[in-house]
């Protein structure tokens, strides 16, 4: 990602995140604005990102798939309105930054490779997809997104 077209814009974010956590600030609201700007840049330069904002587009339709399902069959778990799971899914997102980084090491035919949408949105999904994607890396293996 700090190779990339929007290095600027990902580093004003991965500052931000920083000091929020180090500030016990929470990160959605404190970086609202520089998640916005960087967003922003990448659907402006869809051709290097369009894998990364596939996926955010897949796990916002996944939480609200989910609010939609958990609204109509309670029995499915405790009942979460469709703009908590949403907000979810936002403050999860901020984890997917960390794969960002990794997208100049994809080969160009892989970054466009084909999407599996994720599981559903939660920060450990991500956090453990972000793991087995440095060690696949890592090992030499081909990452597909």
């Amino acid at each position: 990602m700090k190779g990339g077209p929007c290095k600027d814009e990902f580093i004003a974010w991965e500052n931000c995140v920083e000091a929020a956590e180090s500030n016990k600030e929470n990160i959605v609201d404190a970086c609202f604005e520089v998640t916005g700007l960087l967003r922003k840049c990448m659907e402006a330069h869809i051709d290097y990102y369009e894998p990364i904002l596939r996926a955010e587009k897949a796990m916002e339709e996944e939480a609200t798939r989910e609010a939609s399902e958990k609204n109509k069959n309670p029995s499915l778990g405790i009942s979460q309105s469709p703009q908590k799971l949403l907000a979810h899914s936002k403050a999860s997102r901020l984890v997917i930054g960390p794969l960002l980084s990794l997208l100049p090491l994809l080969p160009d035919n892989n970054r466009s490779a084909h999407l599996v949408p994720p599981c559903p949105a939660s920060q450990k999904v991500l956090t453990l997809s972000f793991i087995l994607a440095l060690d696949c890396l890592s090992s030499g293996h081909q990452l597909i997104l």
